[in-house]
């Protein structure tokens, strides 16, 4: 689910933005 989550938006987003969204991911997974 992730996962798909996640390729979506590296579709849908630039290079750079993608960055900024896996340290964001990775914050929510430490979370859990």
């Amino acid at each position: 689910m992730m996962d798909r989550l996640i390729s979506i938006i590296v579709e849908k987003y630039p290079k750079e933005e993608y960055e900024v969204i896996k340290k964001l991911f990775a914050l929510v997974h430490s979370l859990d």
